[in-house]
Parts: C-alpha cells; sequence; structure tokens
C-alpha cells in the first residue's frame, strides 16, 4: 500500500539514523522519499549528502531554519510539482519516534480512505509517556473537542495521511512552525474533510529530550491558533444574535401594534428569527446548495421560532423580566445551540464544503 505515496521527512540536526530509516522505508515500498533539511548544521551536511545518493529519495535545502511548518509546506510543493502521479504524502518525523511499520499502517488506512486525513494516534497513557507531553496533548485534544465538536485523540502527532487532493489548500495555510499541525486539523475540520485515527506506537528516546519542540513559545502559538480558529465558527452565531435582538426589540416597539400580546409576540418572534437566518443566508449564498438544505432551514428556524417564543413568555410572564432582556435571554442560548448545530450536524455544512478554500481543493 505504501507504493502509492511519499513519505515526507522534515528534518533539523538529525542523528545518522535517519539514513537508515530511509532505507527502511524504501525497503518497505515506499514510492518516494522527500527529506527536507531545515538550516541543520554544518556538521550533518554528510547525513543529507548520503541521502541524495540514494534512488527515489529527494533532499530540499532550507538555508536557514524556517520551522516544522514551512518544511512541510516546501515538501507539499515540490510532491505536487514533481510526484503528481502519486496518491498522497504520509509525513513523518526524523527522531525516530514513528517507525516504518506505522508509516506502512497510516498508509494503508489511507488507501482505503481516500477522503481522509489519517493520524497515527499515539497512546499517552503509558507511565513513560514524558509529562510535558502527556499535558500539551490532552489539554489541546480537550479544547478542540470543546471548541470544534471532534474527538481527537493525539492532536500533535507528526505521523499523518494526506491525500493528494488535500495538498493545495494546505500548502496556503498560515504557520510556519509547530502550531502548523494544529492549524491544519482546524482547516480540516471547518471544509467537512474526514479525520481518522490509526493506533501507533508511542515511542520516546531519551524522555523525548531531543525534540527541536519548545515548550512555551509553541504551545502558545498552538493555543493561539485553537483559539483564533474559532472565530470561524462562532461569527455566524454571534451575527445572528444581533440581528435577532435587533429586529424583534423594533418590531415589538414601533412595528407590530394593535393586535393582542401573545399574537404580537409570536409575530414579532417568527419575524426577527426569519430575518436571522435570512441575513446569514445572503452572507452565505454562493456556498449554499439552495435545494439540498431548504427543508432543513425551515425546519431548524421553525423550531428556533417555537422554542424562542416559549422563553421569551416564560422569562417575560412568568418571572416578570423586561419583554427585551427576556428576549436577549432566549437569543443568547439558541445562538450557542446554533454554534453547536454548525459543530454536530450538516444543516450548514455548506458553508464551509463550499468555501473558498474548498474551490482551491478542488480546482488547485
Amino acid at each position: 500500500m505504501i507504493g502509492n505515496y511519499a513519505v515526507v521527512i522534515p528534518a533539523l540536526n538529525p542523528e545518522e539514523e535517519l539514513a537508515e530509516y530511509v532505507d527502511r522505508l524504501l525497503e518497505i515500498g515506499a514510492a518516494h522519499i522527500i527529506v527536507v533539511d531545515d538550516g541543520s548544521s554544518r556538521d550533518r551536511a554528510h547525513i543529507f549528502s548520503k541521502l541524495t545518493t540514494k534512488k527515489r529519495c529527494t533532499v530540499l535545502h532550507h538555508p536557514v531554519n524556517c520551522g516544522k511548518g514551512r518544511a512541510l509546506k516546501t515538501a507539499f510543493s515540490y510532491f505536487l510539482d514533481h510526484l503528481g502521479n502519486l496518491s498522497g504524502v504520509i509525513t513523518a518525523d526524523s527522531d525516530g519516534q514513528h517507525s516504518a511499520e506505522d508509516v506502512e499502517k497510516v498508509a494503508a488506512a489511507l488507501e482505503h480512505n481516500r477522503d481522509s486525513i489519517i493520524l497515527g494516534s499515539r497512546d499517552f497513557s503509558l507511565e513513560y509517556v514524558p509529562p510535558k507531553s502527556k499535558f500539551g496533548n490532552q489539554l489541546t485534544s480537550f479544547l478542540f473537542k470543546v471548541l470544534y465538536g471532534e474527538n481527537i485523540g493525539d492532536t500533535q502527532t507528526g505521523l499523518r495521511g494526506i491525500p493528494k487532493q488535500e495538498l493545495p489548500w494546505m500548502i496556503k495555510l498560515k504557520g510556519e512552525r509547530f502550531e502548523y499541525e494544529m492549524n491544519m486539523l482546524i482547516y480540516a475540520r471547518k471544509m467537512n474533510v474526514r479525520i481518522r485515527e490509526v493506533p501507533i506506537r508511542t515511542i520516546y528516546f531519551n524522555r523525548n529530550e531531543g525534540t527541536h519542540y519548545r515548550s512555551v513559545k509553541d504551545s502558545l502559538k498552538i493555543f493561539r491558533k485553537i483559539l483564533s480558529g474559532l472565530f470561524y465558527y462562532s461569527y455566524p452565531a454571534l451575527l445572528f444574535f444581533i440581528i435577532d435582538i435587533l429586529s424583534f426589540s423594533f418590531l415589538y416597539h414601533y412595528v407590530i401594534n394593535g393586535i393582542p400580546h401573545l399574537w404580537k409576540l409570536l409575530a414579532a418572534t417568527a419575524a426577527s428569527q426569519i430575518i436571522a437566518f435570512a441575513v446569514l443566508l445572503l452572507v452565505k449564498q454562493k456556498l449554499l446548495k439552495w435545494k439540498r438544505f431548504l427543508v432543513k432551514y425551515i425546519f431548524v428556524c421553525l423550531s428556533f421560532i417555537v422554542v424562542s417564543f416559549l422563553l421569551i413568555e416564560a422569562g417575560s410572564g412568568l418571572l416578570q423580566f423586561n419583554i427585551v432582556f427576556a428576549k436577549a435571554a432566549a437569543s443568547v442560548l439558541l445562538a450557542l445551540v446554533f454554534y453547536q448545530i454548525q459543530l454536530h450536524w450538516d444543516v450548514f455544512d455548506a458553508f464551509y464544503q463550499h468555501g473558498h478554500l474548498a474551490g482551491e481543493r478542488r480546482h488547485g
């Protein structure tokens, strides 16, 4: 299975064993190896020189250290320019953490799931896992689950299988160092690219002392990426809340008059909900397949009208809240529900499946 894929290895001051690792990958059938020398010191030059003598192995060089993210993007660009006949890439680290057998396992999973990104997932419950690695990954996994609705056991794994059609948008992603790999997962989630995990061996040498991961700086960049990516999902919910509350207040106080309170409340609630949803659809009209989502759109809109009406009536009637305050409280709850709908239900999949980056993925 690995014969359909190129293995990408970003390397900064690698050990002598890298050449043996490349030999092993070629031995088990890797179609091609792309090693990126990311500004290694001169005393490691002989390692890369040795790699250039191997068939089906290409060494690319950064004159200075640019970071793992940039090294991966350099390799992806080379792949698309020179190895487009292959089905995709498998990224692996140069420090020996990813066995050749696990690379083969990820390639096999990708071969059977060519619409997915495959992650080689380590077991962080093992006793010998370094505490900083265990804590960092558990925290990012928790945040990713809460904010993006995807349960990923190993968000920081460097062993990944990526199909060829996903590489064009990955090359254009921001992120030059370790935060790039998190950004990759966030954007994959946004565009509804499936993310699958396969278990791999959990290997650490000398408690991971040879890693180039900068605990504080790189962790802060990763967390910043997680939180900044939240805006992509949260801004439709925020827009929904603002339009809903403003239109309700205007309609209830200045437009709808001369009818009983309950009918006035129902009319203002229904109209404000319809306006809020309509504005969202107008904002995203180029991204939406109308026929496919019209029924679900109507169902969600009607459900929100009923729930909003009941919450406002309960708040203003039973709890004696001001009508606008009751509406604001109801709108906050519905905005939170709206956010969860985007994460867990495909009513608004079209907002993300046919976006700008997705267009690049199809035409790149």
